[in-house]
């Protein structure tokens, strides 16, 4: 069977054994590189992507500090403390300033709901009545 594949000239069995010994280590250090260029790139993945989370988790962290700043400014603005219609007109200037809240309620400590935003962040009248003197104790967000 193998006389088939016989080389007859010098010239070829040089040529095949210079190929098997060229091909075999190419194809060794070739298998080499990729599963270390492979395992390099799977590593920048990783890092790219815990970069994305941490940075995400930076903005949400800030937008929320942020959040709890403007619940200690609207707290400590005077006529959050005042009466019912002092009251509904802060929560509409916060409304109008801020321009992200869909809704703004004022609370007493024990969860009734004394004010209301009468308008919308675009300054156009809204119905929000309804919620005035509902209790929210026990809801997870007032907790």
């Amino acid at each position: 069977m193998f006389a088939r594949f016989a080389f007859r000239s010098l010239r070829t069995k040089m040529l095949a054994a210079f190929l098997v010994m060229g091909l075999v280590p190419m194809t060794v250090v070739g298998w080499m590189e990729y599963a270390r260029s492979r395992e390099m790139l799977i590593n920048d993945a990783k890092e790219s992507l815990a970069k994305s989370a941490s940075d995400m988790m930076d903005k949400i962290d800030r937008s929320l500090f942020e959040r709890y700043g403007d619940v200690q400014a609207f707290a400590g603005n005077p006529m959050a403390r005042g009466s019912a219609a002092q009251r509904t007109e802060a929560a509409n200037f916060y409304m109008k300033t801020y321009g992200i809240y869909d809704l703004m309620i004022i609370a007493d400590a024990g969860g009734r709901i004394v004010a209301a935003n009468s308008v919308d962040k675009d300054g156009k009248p809204i119905n929000s009545s309804m919620l005035v003197g509902r209790s929210v104790k026990g809801s997870p967000w007032f907790d």
